[in-house]
């Protein structure tokens, strides 16, 4: 085996030194594992090994490895806020929207009763100056329609009531995901 002393520098290969042609020749029969040994111990005591590039280059994949993993955590985690944001804003406008026409149907009831309570005021006048039995069954008749109308109504807004709960309880649970996986 050449020794450093023997080898003199050629200017088209260069200098390699007796670490490296020892390195060399250990990856060659088999002793990578060795070598790894080798170049870490040297590392740890301060010392050069021919093995270096070896470790460095296993570490250096390593690092490119978690550091892309990382990143791919880190989009996973941006889409998921992105997505879960954008049904946060969607149910918000659900939501809105929901109690915008919860507040008009209220308001229409209320002009509905207050229709119906004018009717039923003229009906009462109507009655004294009329004959009672003539207008007796149109007037009932009327009131009777005018009052189920309102029932069917009032239902319906009952239902717009509970839709927009339900908006909210699943609004509630989306964003204690968001904060879920953040915190994750």
């Amino acid at each position: 085996m050449q020794t450093k002393n023997d080898l003199s520098p050629k200017p088209a290969t260069g200098y390699v030194d007796q670490q490296t042609l020892i390195t060399s020749l250990l990856c060659l029969i088999g002793a990578l594992n060795k070598v790894k040994q080798m170049a870490l111990q040297a590392h740890i005591e301060g010392r050069k090994c021919g093995g270096d590039f070896i470790i460095w280059c296993d570490t250096q994949i390593s690092l490119d490895e978690k550091a892309l993993v990382d990143q791919l955590s880190k989009l996973d985690i941006n889409q998921l806020q992105e997505k879960y944001q954008q049904k946060i804003i969607s149910y918000q406008e659900q939501e809105l929207s929901v109690k915008q026409k919860y507040q008009q149907d209220k308001l229409n009831i209320k002009a509905q009763q207050q229709n119906q309570q004018k009717k039923i005021q003229k009906t009462l006048e109507t009655r004294s100056n009329l004959d009672e039995s003539s207008t007796e069954q149109v007037d009932d008749e009327e009131i009777e329609n005018s009052s189920d109308d309102a029932i069917h109504y009032k239902h319906y807004l009952i239902q717009q009531q509970k839709q927009l709960e339900q908006l909210k309880h699943v609004r509630k649970q989306t964003e204690d995901s968001i904060e879920q996986k953040q915190q994750e």
